[in-house]
């Protein structure tokens, strides 16, 4: 049977109040040991990122409800490497000792380096010298293509078996963070976009998972992967898989909780950044295709 071993409460020195997860402990301390218990042994509920590594838990409340069962309210996170939001969870144990509900209310979330990386940092500048460059390029580069408002320009993608970089977190400490595929067999392909907005009005850009389409040689399609929940901060550095600047285009949480992020280009404005999409390892690439406000397709 796995122990839990939740985190010592902070206190003030200061005051003599004791803290909620105190005041269970004393009031209920059979039913907080109980549900502790519980979570220790039933990791599964955490899902596949969680359940097999080290957890600390902490109790922060306990309450009794009807028919004598005590509701002990719990936060849990990893137990090594880990700055951001605490998971919370509740535990409702019956008055014999039996868990009669057990319910995850949020998993832990790393500190992301997206919330002070706003837009402004997407490279986002005047394109007058470039705009030019795009038009009159006689015989054309296969990587530079027009839509009816924009322009693009794409490198060839990189498949590599992670992605690594450097930026800050919400502190705006500097941390190494990484990105990995979540499946068997398969690698990340690395695309790195601009998009210029050549017209004499402003366009909105949304950018998601329906954004952009990678076609890889065998003629399936890929969804560039959301950024925001797949990276995590590492410890283990490889410089040949490091990108300087990295910047993914779709980088921001929308206010609107939807997981998209909107990019307003004025004219002759352009923005740059990454798309990351999870392809089967050694795959070749056919093209890539952008269907956010506009249509332009590139092809290897």
């Amino acid at each position: 049977m796995t122990q839990a071993n939740p985190a010592i409460p902070a206190q003030d020195a200061a005051s003599s109040q004791p803290s909620a997860g105190d005041v269970a402990r004393a009031m209920f301390s059979k039913e907080v040991e109980r549900a502790l218990s519980y979570v220790a042994d039933a990791k599964y509920d955490y899902g596949p990122k969680l359940r097999d590594g080290e957890l600390s838990w902490e109790v922060t409340g306990a309450e009794q409800h009807s028919r004598g069962s005590v509701r002990v309210s719990i936060r849990f996170r990893p137990a090594t490497s880990f700055k951001g939001k605490w998971g919370e969870e509740y535990v409702d144990v019956a008055p014999d000792g039996s868990v009669v509900a057990r319910r995850v209310t949020r998993v832990p979330r790393e500190d992301l380096p997206w919330v002070l990386m706003a837009l402004a940092a997407l490279s986002l500048s005047a394109a007058a010298v470039l705009i030019p460059l795009i038009l009159f390029y006689e015989g054309g580069d296969k990587l530079y293509v027009a839509g009816r408002t924009l322009y693009m320009k794409t490198s060839e993608p990189k498949l590599v078996p992670f992605v690594l970089f450097e930026g800050p977190d919400t502190l705006g400490t500097v941390h190494r963070w990484a990105i990995k595929p979540a499946g068997s067999g398969t690698e990340l392909a690395v695309i790195k976009v601009t998009l210029i907005n050549a017209q004499s009005g402003s366009v909105k850009i949304i950018v998601d998972e329906d954004a952009a389409k990678l076609t890889t040689g065998d003629s399936q399609s890929h969804r560039p992967i959301d950024p925001l929940i797949r990276t995590y901060p590492t410890e283990d550095w490889y410089p040949r898989y490091a990108i300087a600047g990295f910047l993914p285009l779709w980088s921001q949480p929308s206010a609107d909780g939807s997981g998209r992020t909107a990019i307003t280009l004025n004219a002759t404005e352009q923005v740059e950044g990454y798309m990351v999409f999870e392809v089967p390892a050694g795959s070749t690439f056919r093209d890539f295709s952008w269907n956010a406000t506009d249509s332009a397709i590139v092809r290897f």
